[in-house]
């Protein structure tokens, strides 16, 4: 094959992705909003607002790279989707489960017929991107930050701590809380996408890694401003929610680089 052709190819293969990304913001942009539009008698609210934005910048991510070729925003645009996108797979897997109690445990509620499947919906979705976005930063070569400097291991390791301690200070002790389930969504929700982000921008290169991590602070603020997820009982989330977010820009700031250093 070419040079020419290769590039066509790869070319052509980049516009699919970010189209395929921008479907699948869409898709759970609908699936996210159905049922927030229907009027069920037994559920007021279901997803928070927060959810559309997170679809949202999904779209706006796959639009960005079926557009532009410049390597280092593609690379950047495909962190901030990773994030954005792990956050909507999060709501869509607990809504899976999460509607049936609420609306009644599978007799009483109306409208569970419709949650259920718009929850698989939503978390097929939320994956996908992210598996799109994951895709498109190993192949434009983000993951470029080779070695084992302090930096890089200390980001790691805040990213795993946070996947831990968000769940368990949203908890905060409350025995109604620390079950299983419970801790579970939390971390579906929250510390998963948070924590598993940083341990990925630890491993990116610069531009994409401040990406990411300014994502993932993004992320808390928004999560901060917004309510929960109807019916998920909070104790306290402002020690968890807190700690991330200075964590994220921290690590944001230990991956700048000016644009000389490379």
């Amino acid at each position: 094959m070419s040079v020419v052709g290769f590039a066509a190819e790869v070319s052509v293969s980049r516009r699919t992705a970010g189209t395929a990304i921008a479907a699948s913001g869409l898709v759970a942009l609908v699936a996210v909003n159905i049922p927030n539009a229907l009027v069920f008698d037994d559920v007021p609210r279901l997803y928070p607002w927060t959810g559309a934005v997170f679809a949202l910048v999904v779209i706006a991510v796959g639009a960005s790279l079926a557009r532009f070729q410049r390597a280092d925003f593609r690379r950047a645009a495909a962190a901030v989707g990773l994030v954005a996108a792990a956050q909507v797979a999060g709501l869509g897997i607990v809504g899976i489960k999460h509607w049936e109690p609420l609306t009644g445990m599978g007799g009483g509620g109306e409208s569970l017929w419709a949650l259920r499947p718009l929850a698989a919906l939503l978390a097929l979705a939320g994956a996908a991107a992210a598996a799109l976005c994951l895709y498109e930063l190993v192949r434009s070569g983000a993951f470029g930050w080779t070695g084992r400097s302090w930096p890089q291991l200390a980001i790691a390791a805040v990213g795993l701590v946070i996947v831990v301690l968000v769940p368990l200070r949203i908890a905060n002790g409350d025995p109604e809380l620390t079950d299983f389930t419970s801790l579970g969504a939390f971390a579906l929700i929250y510390s998963l996408p948070w924590g598993l982000s940083l341990v990925v921008a630890s491993r990116l290169s610069a531009v994409a890694s401040v990406a990411c991590a300014l994502a993932v602070a993004g992320s808390v603020v928004l999560q901060m401003a917004g309510p929960p997820m109807d019916g998920l009982l909070f104790t306290s989330s402002h020690y968890g929610f807190t700690f991330t977010l200075v964590a994220a820009i921290v690590a944001a700031a230990l991956r700048f680089r000016p644009r000389s250093a490379g």
